[in-house]
C-alpha cells in the first residue's frame, strides 16, 4: 500500500490486517516500486497523489515485462471523467477517498482475489448467484457495445477492454471464464495480450478466442492460426464479423460456458 498520508495508511492497514491480510506500506511511489521488484505481492493499492510520482507513473511503470502481474487499485478524491478514464485504460481499479472508503475498497480487493466464502465473511459482502463472465477486447468501441448488449440476453455477463494492454490487467482483475479479443489493436495487440495471458499463473487457464477481419486471405491468416493453436494459446480463432451465435458456440465448446434464454 502506498500513501503519504499516515492516518489513512494505519487506518486502512488495520482493516486490511483484520481481514486477515498481510500489509506492507509505502509513503511514495518509488519506493513502493522497489518493493514491487523485490517481493512478491499480490495487490497494490496506490495514492494518484503521491509526493514523490504521480500513480499513474507508476502503473505504467508496472507494464514492463520486467515486473511480476500485479493489479492495482487507484485511491483518490478526484471524482472527474478524466480520471476514472484513465484508471480504466491501464487497467487500475478506481475507488474515491471519502466517508464509504473502507466499504468500496474492500468490494474491489474481494472481487480482486479469488472468491470464496471465506473471504467473503472476511470482507463483510454477499454474493448473488455467479454468473459466466467473458472479457471482450477490442478498439471498436461499437462492437463491444453491441456484443455486450446481446451477451446480456443469453445471460453472460461481459467486461470490456480497448487493447492488450488493459485487457491483461482486467483479466487479473475480473478473473473471466474465457476472453474474446481482436487480434490487431493498437496499445497492445492480440499477441501481446496471449503471451501475458499464458505465461501467468493467475490467468493461464483462460480460454482465449482471438478474431481479425484483417486475415481474411488463407495465405495470410492460416501460419498466425497455426502458430496461435499450435503454443496453445488460441483456443478458437474467428473472422470478423462475428455472429453472437457463433461466438455462443465456442465459448460453449472451448470454456463450457451453457448459456440461457
Amino acid at each position: 500500500m502506498a500513501d503519504d498520508d499516515p492516518l489513512i495508511r494505519d487506518y486502512l492497514s488495520a482493516r486490511c490486517s483484520q481481514a486477515g491480510l498481510k500489509v506492507e506500506c509505502a509513503g511514495d511511489g518509488l519506493r513502493d516500486l522497489l518493493k514491487v521488484s523485490k517481493e512478491a505481492l499480490d495487490l497494490l493499492i496506490l495514492d494518484l497523489h503521491l509526493p514523490d510520482v504521480e500513480g499513474f507513473r507508476v502503473c505504467e511503470r508496472l507494464k514492463d515485462p520486467k515486473y511480476p502481474p500485479l493489479p492495482v487499485i487507484m485511491l483518490t478524491a478526484s471524482s472527474d471523467g478524466e480520471t476514472i478514464r484513465r484508471c480504466e485504460e491501464l487497467g487500475a481499479v478506481y475507488v474515491q477517498k471519502g466517508p464509504q472508503l473502507w466499504d468500496e475498497l474492500s468490494v474491489a480487493m474481494r472481487r480482486i482475489f479469488e472468491t470464496s466464502k471465506a473471504n467473503d465473511e472476511k470482507f463483510g459482502v454477499t454474493d448473488a448467484a455467479r454468473v459466466p463472465k467473458v472479457l471482450l477486447v477490442d478498439d471498436d468501441a461499437v462492437i463491444l457495445k453491441g456484443l455486450k448488449s446481446r451477451l446480456a440476453k443469453y445471460g453472460i455477463e461481459a467486461v470490456t477492454a480497448s487493447n492488450g494492454m488493459q485487457a491483461f490487467w482486467m483479466a487479473l482483475r475480473e478473473k473471466p471464464d474465457a476472453i474474446f479479443t481482436d487480434y490487431y489493436m493498437a496499445g497492445g495487440d492480440g499477441y501481446y495480450l496471449l503471451s501475458r495471458i499464458k505465461s501467468t499463473p493467475a490467468t493461464k487457464h483462460i480460454p482465449v478466442i482471438v478474431c481479425s477481419g484483417s486475415m481474411r486471405d488463407a495465405k495470410v491468416r492460416m501460419p498466425v492460426e497455426r502458430n496461435l493453436r499450435g503454443r496453445g494459446e488460441a483456443a478458437d480463432f474467428l473472422l470478423k464479423p462475428v455472429s453472437v451465435e457463433t461466438l455462443l458456440a465456442s465459448l460453449r465448446r472451448h470454456a463450457g460456458i451453457s448459456v440461457g434464454g
